[in-house]
């Protein structure tokens, strides 16, 4: 899926070359008509050459051979103009699928991780979702993207019906759909089809499963799972293994590599940016650090894609602080998870040092005085890895989320805690919006980067080669 001179200079034809063609014109049909005595019939205009030729043979006037010098130096210039062009070769090398998508505020979430404990009954109309237009079949929705998740999946006849698609294939030979990491009231039970799927106009035959019994509330239309399918990496073999959207993609060579990149963008942004077997350095700072993904199928037997825990340090008042920690534990990022969760000894230590309390009492979610918002400092994750190292800077302002159903002058923490004895936590939108994330399938690795908001760069996507 190559772009023509993509890289290279432009195909616009230059005005100087645009005038040549226009005065060469003039100039012959100023000399073919000067007088002539006996002339033959011009030849065809197929050829200036040919046109210069009959001037020379057939001009009775004195003015004649001075408009064929002044053409022919004309047609010398615009032969040397078009020399000059640069060459578009056809490139059928795999490139790159760049799609935006749209942050939008809903009070229910994605999905629950399996290993997440805790309560989910309050609502605040708060979580903010990252919704794709896709086109399946001959029908357009919209997903939630979702890295947390491998399965794509719709509510059926709700939002879309598979009985209009002209392209739909049934897949009864995969069972009954039940993806184990959704957490909904009537958890969605249905049956798997096979249908073209299309995102940014590129299309793939994909396995999509449609929920018969869910609820689908206030949710789009489906869900983009874009964790790998089971038994990519040769460690999750118990439940069902089909390809999803990117290794489709791979398979028929539209990218090369089975990865992709994410940028959410600030709080403040309304729009980001995921890409299908590429990576715009113009929206991180210095390198993408890659550390290895320690994949380990868990209590439902699906398959975490973690990497080892980051130290972390927070700054306040001009003044960094550690945050101790003695605990052994690897971290996944889930665009499905709208706050960053750590163990409960470590958000203490920055809870405290922020006058940070629960929205009611046992409760998971806090509250922060909202003046934070506007002050220096923040939080520093360092990870730390064979690669090397980088530091993820997220700043209180992107911790301190506004919600109009909190009293005057208090506003929701990005950060939450859970049990200090598990070995897993999540790190949510509120980490995620301040790094670049390159998931690689392929190499087994996600790489971090310093997220950058200060580029306008439309044409600095680049495609990962192997």
């Amino acid at each position: 899926m190559g772009i023509c001179c993509s890289s290279g200079g432009s195909t616009q034809t230059p005005p100087l070359l645009i005038l040549a063609v226009l005065v060469l014109l003039y100039l012959v049909r100023a000399a073919t008509a000067v007088p002539t005595a006996a002339a033959t019939a011009p030849p065809p205009a197929t050829s200036t050459i040919s046109v210069i030729l009959w001037l020379g043979t057939n001009s009775a006037s004195s003015q004649a051979p001075h408009l064929l010098l002044l053409a022919l130096l004309f047609c010398l210039f615009l032969l040397r103009e078009v020399a000059a062009l640069p060459f578009c070769a056809q490139d059928d090398s795999p490139g790159y699928v760049a799609i935006p998508f749209t942050k939008r505020a809903s009070s229910e979430r994605v999905h629950t991780l399996s290993r997440r404990q805790f309560d989910t009954s309050l609502n605040l109309n708060s979580y903010i979702h990252y919704d794709v237009d896709v086109q399946i079949g001959n029908q357009s929705l919209t997903m939630v993207m979702d890295t947390g998740s491998y399965d794509i999946w719709m509510y059926d006849r709700q939002a879309h019906d598979p009985t209009h698609s002209s392209t739909v294939a049934n897949r009864s030979d995969l069972g009954y759909f039940r993806p184990s990491d959704m957490d909904f009231t009537s958890p969605p039970v249905g049956y798997y089809v096979a249908d073209d799927f299309a995102i940014g106009g590129i299309s793939a035959n994909v396995i999509i499963g449609v929920a018969t019994f869910a609820q689908r509330g206030r949710l789009p239309s489906g869900v983009l799972g874009l964790a790998p399918a089971d038994g990519v990496f040769g460690e999750c073999s118990e439940r069902k293994k089909y390809p999803g959207y990117i290794d489709a993609l791979v398979s028929q060579g539209s990218i090369e590599v089975g990865a992709f990149s994410i940028f959410l963008d600030k709080l403040s942004s309304r729009r980001g940016t995921i890409i299908f077997g590429g990576q715009d350095p113009s929206k991180y700072s210095g390198k993408l650090t890659a550390f290895p993904i320690a994949v380990r199928p868990n209590e439902s037997r699906t398959c975490e894609l973690d990497i080892q825990r980051p130290t972390i340090s927070y700054t306040t008042n001009g003044q960094a602080h550690p945050v101790p920690s003695s605990q052994n534990y690897t971290v996944i990022f889930d665009t499905g998870t709208p706050l960053t969760f750590l163990p409960k000894k470590e958000f203490s230590t920055i809870a405290s040092a922020l006058g940070a309390a629960p929205i009611f009492s046992g409760h998971f979610e806090h509250v922060v005085d909202c003046a934070y918002a506007g002050a220096s400092g923040g939080l520093a994750f360092t990870f730390s890895g064979s690669n090397g190292s980088t530091t993820i800077s997220v700043p209180w302002k992107e911790l301190v989320i506004p919600d109009k159903r909190l009293a005057a002058g208090s506003c929701r923490f990005g950060l939450a805690p859970d049990s200090d004895s598990l070995d897993l936590y999540i790190f949510g939108d509120t980490f995620l919006r301040s790094a670049y994330v390159l998931y690689n399938y392929d190499e087994g690795s996600i790489s971090l980067a310093p997220a950058s908001y200060v580029s306008n760069c439309t044409d600095c996507v680049q495609p990962l080669r192997r």
